[in-house]
């Protein structure tokens, strides 16, 4: 349940949760996908449409440029994933079912924009962290594996980014800050959700991010820790 509060946090952060925009717009036109890689004939396009009482209203609507609006008002998120490739699949399961608004507002045109690449051949992470004195290479090995694919997200314009593994994250500080600032952190996320609740949590977590402390160096850590 924390995990999905979490979540859920995270996508709200993009400000398309719940699925409540374009109620009206989105179920009137087209999927951008579903207009992708079709071609009007020339003569077609020059040809007017003459509306009638009796000519079909899908005259009206124009769903290439209509869908193409209802894409670019959503962020396109990035998630790097892979680390593991389950872990991250039902980060991106979890992300969609948050989405879910009312069953009447629930319209795939209205869910998030999401590319998710994920790269299970990214070197071992915990490993890399606790060899690191011994076997650097193996360190660096692991920086330009995780920076050559939020590079590649970059690439398909993703408007912000994160990486789906917790343990990753301790790889930060050694990013570019182009990288950086499209980032978001679920360390972060978690932080600020054991801030505005209420309890105490079991805090599960790899022995890369235990040997780490990599929660234990947040800033914020101090005012949190009680709670786990």
């Amino acid at each position: 349940m924390f995990y999905r509060k979490v979540v859920q946090n995270w996508a709200q952060s993009f400000g398309s949760l719940p699925c409540n925009r374009g109620k009206t717009a989105a179920s009137s036109v087209t999927p951008r996908m579903a207009t992708a890689g079709t071609r009007t004939p020339a003569s077609a396009s020059r040809t007017p449409i003459k509306v009638t009482a009796r000519t079909p209203m899908i005259a009206r609507a124009r769903p290439a440029e209509a869908s193409t609006a209802v894409a670019s008002a959503q962020p396109l998120w990035g998630i790097l994933g892979g680390m593991g490739p389950l872990a991250s699949s039902e980060f991106l399961s979890t992300v969609y079912r948050l989405s879910l608004g009312p069953s009447e507002q629930a319209t795939e045109q209205c869910m998030p924009r999401i590319i998710l690449v994920s790269d299970p051949t990214i070197p071992d992470r915990t490993k890399a962290i606790k060899e690191r004195s011994t076997n650097p290479e193996q360190y660096q090995e692991v920086i330009d594996a995780l920076q050559r694919r939020l590079e590649d997200l970059l690439k398909l314009n993703a408007d912000r980014m994160a990486i789906a593994c917790v343990t990753a994250h301790h790889f930060l500080e050694d990013f570019p800050k182009h990288l950086k600032s499209r980032l978001t952190s679920l360390l972060d996320l978690v932080i600020e959700k054991l801030s505005s609740g209420s309890g105490k949590y079991i805090l599960l977590r790899t022995n890369g991010a235990l040997h780490t402390e990599i929660f234990e160096h947040h800033p914020r850590w101090s005012k949190v820790s009680s709670r786990v």
